[in-house]
């Protein structure tokens, strides 16, 4: 009892005061093409690129400074074995890939220096053409800061084709993730980062649903932004229109995430032949963390 009095005196010397300090977290995502080998059955070429474009990105990432990297299209079973073997050491936090029975699997990978917790998979319920063989859906993961949580949601929405569009599917899909995974967290009021790919442009029906019906930011573009993920100057891609259909959104009720230092992942072998199709995003998170200070 004395000692409690004796502490309870010395709280009363002091006065407590809380200060918030930004601890950056550097984050990526980046759909690297990783597709399954029964879409080489036709062509070597392709095969022996997607060997090469392997040891190059996995070199890549391994020299990376970067926190946290969640990538899609890891649809290869051989190339998941192989980033984890030769990453594991360098991200020892690794979320695989998740398949459906008799389905390709999700292709959403996390390779990640902090520790973090896959929370949830869903896969989504309306798809169509190629994507209907993969599992598409998103994943749910957290992490914790400096006493702070975060949420990240890694996702890949529905393509288009060139026979078919497809807003109304992805508006679905987006609808799903909001309602299984976004509402279920949020009562724990912490923020949650959604990224990945979302096939969708920054004047797309689906972008003004997703952001500004549902109160979402956009951290990385503003439309008027000429900063371009598909590009029609990149290696794989011909004939196509140059789009933003990688972004980085926050869903943030207490203010408590900022970002800053965006940049393009945008490696070329040879200078020539890109890593990926797609280029990568990357970001850093200042999430803030409140510290208590005692002072006479």
């Amino acid at each position: 009892m004395q000692k409690l009095i004796l502490f309870i005196a010395c709280l009363l010397t002091f006065n407590l005061y809380s200060q918030e300090v930004q601890k950056p977290i550097k984050f990526s995502s980046w759909n690297i093409k990783m597709l399954p080998k029964i879409c080489h059955f036709f062509s070597n070429k392709d095969k022996m690129w997607q060997e090469k474009r392997l040891k190059v990105i996995i070199a890549f990432l391994k020299n990376s400074n970067t926190s946290i990297i969640q990538l899609q299209e890891v649809f290869d079973v051989d190339a998941v074995k192989e980033i984890q073997k030769e990453l594991k050491h360098k991200f020892p936090y690794i979320i695989y890939p998740k398949s459906q029975f008799l389905k390709f699997s999700n292709g959403l990978m996390v390779l990640s220096k902090m520790p973090i917790k896959l929370e949830k998979t869903i896969f989504f319920n309306n798809h169509k053409l190629h994507d209907a063989f993969v599992s598409k859906g998103a994943i749910l993961y957290s992490l914790e800061h400096d006493f702070q949580k975060m949420y990240i949601v890694n996702t890949h929405l529905q393509s288009d084709y060139k026979i078919a569009t497809s807003e109304i599917l992805r508006g679905q899909q987006l609808a799903q993730i909001m309602d299984e995974i976004v509402e279920p967290v949020q009562k724990h009021r912490s923020p949650v980062l959604l990224a990945g790919d979302y096939n969708f442009d920054l004047k797309s029906k689906e972008y003004v649903y997703f952001v500004e019906n549902l109160n979402l930011k956009e951290t990385c573009f503003e439309k008027s932004d000429k900063v371009y993920t598909f590009d029609n100057k990149n290696f794989w891609n011909h004939d196509v229109k140059s789009e933003t259909l990688d972004h980085i959104f926050i869903l943030d009720k207490n203010n408590t995430i900022s970002f800053s230092n965006l940049s393009l992942i945008s490696p070329k072998m040879n200078d020539l032949v890109d890593y990926s199709d797609h280029y990568g995003l990357e970001i850093s998170i200042n999430l803030m963390s409140k510290y208590y200070v005692m002072e006479k």
